[in-house]
């Protein structure tokens, strides 16, 4: 009996040990992919975070992205940004601190191009990091206005 008390002790300080928030930071891998299919870092971006996902909100254009507003779906108001991201010349990498939402919504703009793409994330209660990659697919934006490859849409 003094066994299983110890055990069921341990058990709930191990428990309760663990993390259960969303508050996790989101690296994102900056990329652009050339027409002969090298793929190069990408050094001039700004990204931002809404709390919510591809239903919630829409981006309209360029201008709209690279300025940190989106367009809400619900009634077609423009809204600023939950977070912004913070680019690391050193690695190439845009970092966004505590997310703390199950989902958000990004937007990453390549600002020489004058590209940007978005997608939706997920994040998992427990997760100290979630990374994805931006790779831009300019070559493919010549003669498309949008392109979406794995989660993220691209568009000029």
């Amino acid at each position: 009996m003094k066994h299983i008390a110890i055990i069921t002790f341990l058990l709930c300080c191990l428990a309760s040990c663990q993390k259960v928030t969303y508050d996790c930071r989101m690296v994102i891998n900056s990329r652009i992919e050339s027409a002969a299919g090298s793929i190069e870092r990408l050094d001039n971006t700004v990204a931002f975070a809404y709390y919510g996902d591809t239903l919630d909100y829409k981006v309209e254009s360029y201008q709209q992205a690279v300025s940190g507003r989106v367009t809400t779906s619900k009634d077609g108001q423009t809204r600023p940004f939950d977070m912004q991201g913070d680019f690391s010349a050193e690695n190439g990498q845009m970092t966004f601190d505590r997310i703390s939402n199950p989902v958000v919504f990004i937007v990453m703009c390549d600002t020489e191009n004058k590209v940007y793409g978005y997608c939706q994330q997920s994040v998992s209660k427990g997760l100290d990091y979630v990374y994805t990659t931006f790779t831009c697919p300019l070559w493919m934006l010549e003669t498309q206005k949008e392109v979406k490859i794995g989660q993220w849409y691209y568009s000029k």
